[in-house]
């Protein structure tokens, strides 16, 4: 099994008796926003999607090279393994400040990619899912943002050659983003679809969760609103016969004051497409999938113990003490996996230490990095799908992803839809969120994330639909922030802000390397930048000789170094010659942000700077 989230993945070849950590270096690159999405290909090869590029690793967890996007115009948002095995993925690419979104296929477990069908069309301006109906491949899901914000459903009848939009009923006015749940595994017209909306609440003061599950059994021309709770709706699974379904209700624990309603959390039950829930398990959840052997469920570390648990689907039954049978505890997490030389994961000993400690472990030692970032080394990590050397990745920081829980062997349990394969489980490793108060690690509620901080749990050695019958968008609370160090400055609210930082003022310009371009922050909306605001910048970019660079791939990447996660893609369009629009820049907690940019000239090398500012509540 593997578990990915917020600062890499976890991995167990015993069914839970023993796990270790692979970090977010050997398929990451540093300051991004990391949300992977996971699934398994039928040659046993893995695939990570972190938001930038889709990654693949042949042979287990430890040697990831890119097979879409990478280069700074592109972005990967989303993929799904369909039934017949093929890849589906959405590639975004930005050119001359215009972003077009494409599906792309393919055809040999994610290792070369096609376009499929036409671009799709501009009803559909922000991905933020994509699913293929179980029982017909020619059927495809889509969920985003049309314009202003509003939801909206794609589907396409013939396999991506043409597709029908259809509204969604979401709270545009608060950012209310749709996610697909899954598609009905026997009837391609039925299928899910859950909700993330933080909603102010006057009474309060403060934005309130309010996250609903939807389902429409007409292929999505209507939908009727099936349960909504003052929680975080991280958890969904349908029963491995389609008939039942479980959601499960968490706490983001976000930092800066959001609301979350603490009796709406749990496990609730119903029959598939019916609104009779009820509910069998108290206390957060941040992840659900349901086998043919049983349900797995993320919990709290803090409050049950453990971060994973097990129970048959009897013991979930209403009125019942449901209890979970542990099968993860981030406290008897091993230390890194022992990936061979030169792989990308082989240099997650010099990462091991920073992660344990923020599980709340005293029993953390540093290894020795390992011979993959040794100088002799080729660049593993972040290298192309061709083996030739990337720009190289680094950094154990970013958010978790989404993905699914899926069967392998052992008698691990595939996720619903997915069919059950046996061999050998490749070692690998699994990850969690941040659990503590205040902490604020996952960005839930970010307005163009599938998900951050999502759980995965998969059964290496099948193919699997990372989306399909369970979705494990999870805050997932496993311990990942730890004690705060006393801080070295403070915003307005108290947040810490560690370390040096730049003083916000509109003008002010950093200097873009090796081509030293300058970097000029003219304008501001709001000034300064605030948290939990769609904070939009406009930057002019001139080159050595002060003449404006027009038509440049301008990516910006929002990061938190402390709490190591990054936050929502950021739309950039040219304005007039040399001057781009940023937004929404997200800023979800307070305390220090950098912001990395990456300025590719057209026909020119990349150049690079970071403006870092602490961010304070106001």
């Amino acid at each position: 099994m593997v578990l990915a989230a917020t600062y890499g993945l976890l991995v167990t070849q015993d069914r839970g008796q023993s796990w270790f950590h692979v970090c977010e270096a050997a398929f990451a690159d540093p300051g991004q926003q990391t949300d992977p999405v996971v699934a398994l290909t039928s040659d046993g090869g893995l695939l990570t999607s972190t938001f930038n590029a889709l990654q693949r690793s042949s042979t287990g967890v430890c040697d990831f090279a890119r097979h879409l996007g990478g280069n700074p115009s592109q972005a990967v948002p989303d993929f799904t393994v369909d039934a017949t095995g093929a890849v589906i993925a959405v590639l975004i690419t930005t050119a001359n400040g215009k972003t077009s979104n494409q599906l792309q296929e393919s055809q040999d477990d994610g290792q070369t990619f096609h376009a499929l069908g036409p671009p799709l069309p501009d009803s559909l301006r922000l991905v933020a899912t994509v699913d293929v109906a179980p029982s017909d491949p020619n059927r495809i899901y889509l969920s985003g943002w049309g314009p202003n914000n509003a939801g909206v459903l794609l589907r396409s009848d013939d396999r991506g050659e043409s597709y029908t939009a259809k509204p969604l009923a979401t709270d545009a006015e608060n950012d209310e983003v749709p996610f697909i749940a899954a598609v009905d595994p026997t009837n391609a017209d039925a299928l899910y679809v859950r909700t993330d909306l933080w909603k102010f609440d006057p009474d309060f003061g403060l934005p309130t969760a309010s996250d609903a599950l939807l389902y429409s059994n007409d292929g999505g021309e209507t939908f009727s609103e099936l349960i909504r709770h003052g929680g975080k709706l991280f958890g969904f699974a349908l029963s491995p016969d389609g008939q039942e379904l479980l959601v499960g209700y968490g706490d983001p624990v976000e930092g800066g004051g959001r609301v979350v309603d603490a009796d709406a959390l749990g496990i609730y039950r119903a029959q598939a497409g019916t609104d009779g829930f009820q509910k069998v398990l108290d206390g957060p959840v941040s992840c659900l999938t349901w086998s043919p052997e049983g349900v797995y469920a993320c919990t709290g570390q803090a409050q049950r113990g453990f971060a994973l648990g097990f129970a048959a689907p009897d013991d979930l039954k209403a009125n019942v003490s449901a209890t979970l049978t542990p099968l993860l505890s981030l406290l008897d997490v091993h230390g890194p996996l022992d990936c061979p030389a030169c792989t990308s994961g082989a240099r997650c000993g010099e990462y091991w230490r920073s992660t344990c400690e923020a599980w709340g472990r005293t029993d953390c030692e540093t290894l020795a990095t390992a011979a993959g970032g040794a100088a002799e080394c080729p660049a593993a990590a972040g290298r192309d799908a061709s083996g030739a050397g990337g720009e190289g990745r680094g950094g154990a920081g970013g958010t978790g992803g989404a993905g699914e829980p899926v069967t392998g062997q052992g008698g691990v349990p595939t996720s619903s839809g997915s069919a059950t394969a046996a061999g050998t489980a490749p070692a690998g490793a699994s990850a969690s969120e941040h659990e503590r108060s205040g902490c604020g690690c996952r960005a839930a509620g970010s307005a163009h994330t599938s998900g951050l901080a999502v759980l995965a749990l998969l059964g290496l050695g099948l193919a699997t639909r990372r989306r399909g019958a369970a979705l494990l968008l999870a805050a997932l609370a496993l311990a990942g922030c730890g004690t705060h160090d006393a801080p070295a400055a403070t915003g307005d609210d108290g947040e810490e802000c560690t370390g040096e930082f730049d003083s916000f003022e509109p003008g002010m310009s950093k200097l873009a390397v090796p081509g030293n371009i300058t970097v000029e922050l003219a304008e501001a909306a709001p000034s300064p930048p605030v948290v939990r605001s769609d904070n939009v910048w406009w930057l002019q970019l001139r080159d050595a000789d002060g003449a404006a660079v027009s038509g440049a791939q301008l990516v910006a990447s929002p990061y938190m170094p402390k709490h190591q996660h990054g936050s929502a893609e950021v739309v950039v369009e040219e304005q007039s010659e040399g001057e781009y629009q940023l937004s929404p820049i997200e800023l979800i907690m307070p305390g220090v942000w950098e912001i990395p940019l990456r300025v590719t000239p057209e026909g020119e090398e990349t150049s690079e700077t970071t403006f870092r500012f602490c961010i304070a509540e106001r």
